[in-house]
């Protein structure tokens, strides 16, 4: 199968601005109209932080935990774009820390945000540089 998102110029500021959510507020998601499936036309591809639907997935498992018993992990989607999920066997079986363990692709983390946001904005400058009145105007003096 093939797929492809065809992203326009507002799309990618809407995914820069992924970088702004923060835990606990709602997270934005950000739509890709053009987005083909093999070759036809489908419906919009749906963009979200990876952390978020990390933090969601595994809330569920744990809330149906809660409600019909057994380890969190026991009630784990399997979910390979964001888990990286190793199972253990009978032979290296730890009862200590269960058969499966669960490594997240993405935490929520500041500095590699800043990080990011900083590359994007370079790139940006690099190719884009604005006249001095312009960039001057972006910031009011003080």
């Amino acid at each position: 199968m093939s797929a492809r998102g065809y992203i326009t110029r507002d799309e990618i500021a809407e995914v820069a601005g992924l970088l702004c959510a923060r835990p606990g507020q709602p997270c934005e998601m950000v739509s890709v109209q053009a987005t083909t499936i093999n070759g036809e036309y489908e419906n919009a591809l749906t963009l979200e932080r990876a952390w978020v639907e990390v933090r969601d997935v595994v809330d569920g498992a744990k809330r149906d935990a809660d409600r019909y018993g057994g380890d969190w992990r026991d009630h784990m989607p399997n979910r390979p774009e964001l888990f990286d999920v190793e199972y253990g066997d009978d032979y290296d079986f730890d009862a200590s820390t269960g058969a499966t363990t669960y490594t997240y692709t993405e935490d929520y983390d500041e500095a590699e945000d800043r990080r990011v946001a900083l590359d994007i904005i370079r790139a940006l400058v690099a190719r884009f540089p604005l006249p001095t009145e312009e960039r001057n105007s972006l910031w009011p003096s003080t």
